[in-house]
């Protein structure tokens, strides 16, 4: 992470000349820091937003009765994975390939984390349901004062409903009212996760290369690489202009 004890490890190595370091490609990744209660949070949402918010929670209201569950415990675990997957397979995800159901390994890897993480106290899974109906889910960890959103998703018949959007402003409130520290989204900046914040930290791939002829050579090697692609792009540009 950049400004964290790895990279002031690889920028001291650079200074002192031992290795020859540099950055491959730096992701930037939006994170929310909580304030001490829920009306400071709802002041740094724009007006329109906060309108949204409360409409969209109100038109559900107005069609069924609205309840969100937490499972962390152990016992719980199976009846979480039950109705995320369940969410999961009536999502839009299901039909484009990217939902857990559609990977095997994708849904042996989260089933098996939430049951590890339930274990050792760190499974938050929240499920929204509407008339007993589970329409909603944000599958996340809490550690160390922090909420790591992994996966989240909804059901694509309310999708005019904005149900992810309201689950999440509902998570965030009971999160804030118990003193959390912070939100992770826990991925690349997308519209839907910049709508919530503005600020983000940046993660940085290295390429670290000995000062030897070969690590020159391969240093050279990249740079040449580098300068190959970005011609390319250039021209590619200019063209399509």
């Amino acid at each position: 992470m950049a400004g964290g004890l790895t990279d002031a490890i690889l920028e001291r190595m650079r200074e002192e000349g031992n290795k020859k370091i540099h950055v491959d490609s730096e992701t930037f990744y939006p994170y929310i820091e909580f304030p001490e209660t829920w009306e400071q949070m709802k002041e740094r949402f724009g007006k329109k937003f906060r309108y949204n918010l409360r409409s969209r929670k109100k038109k559900l209201e107005q069609i069924g009765e609205v309840s969100i569950t937490c499972y962390s415990s152990p016992d719980q675990t199976a009846e979480f994975l039950e109705k995320m997957l369940g969410i999961e397979r009536n999502s839009w995800k299901e039909s484009s390939g990217t939902s857990i159901t559609t990977n095997a390994n994708q849904k042996l890897f989260h089933t098996k984390l939430a049951e590890a993480a339930s274990q050792r106290g760190m499974l938050q899974g929240y499920v929204m349901e509407l008339s007993h109906k589970p329409i909603a889910h944000i599958y996340g960890l809490y550690w160390q004062n922090t909420f790591f959103c992994l996966k989240s998703s909804i059901c694509e018949e309310f999708r005019k409903y904005s149900p992810g959007v309201v689950l999440k402003a509902m998570v965030m409130e009971r999160l804030v009212n118990t003193s959390a520290g912070y939100w992770d989204f826990v991925g690349p900046s997308e519209d839907h996760k910049l709508r919530w914040t503005k600020d983000n930290y940046s993660i940085r791939n290295y390429i670290v290369f000995n000062t030897t002829v070969m690590g020159q050579l391969l240093e050279k090697k990249m740079k040449m690489g580098n300068l190959f692609r970005e011609l390319k792009n250039s021209g590619a540009t200019e063209y399509a202009g």
